[in-house]
């Protein structure tokens, strides 16, 4: 099989995408702590691009029919719900 013949799956691996979030995700998975030095405009804009990305979401969980596609949307929107709640607990904690 020539490499003109190979499909995405097979030249990238198993783990990327999708497959890669899914699989790696578990139990025993640990966070990692991270520490980002924004300033007061970064901030805002990071909060302002995960509260579109979030609405956005909603919008497609409301027009999404398959149900393994929506709770897959709607713990993505948890997830952004989250981050955004802890820059804000962040940003007051700094203040």
């Amino acid at each position: 099989m020539g490499y003109g013949e190979l499909g995405y799956n097979d030249i990238q691996g198993k783990y990327h995408g999708r497959e890669a979030a899914t699989e790696l995700t578990g139990p025993t998975d640990r966070r990692c702590p991270m520490e980002l030095m924004l300033t007061e405009s970064e901030v805002e804009l990071l909060r302002g691009m995960l509260d579109a990305d979030r609405k956005t979401l909603l919008m497609e969980i409301a027009r999404t029919d398959n149900r393994t596609m929506r709770e897959g949307l709607k713990e993505r929107e948890e997830l952004l719900k989250g981050i955004l709640n802890q820059l804000g607990d962040m940003v007051r904690k700094a203040s």
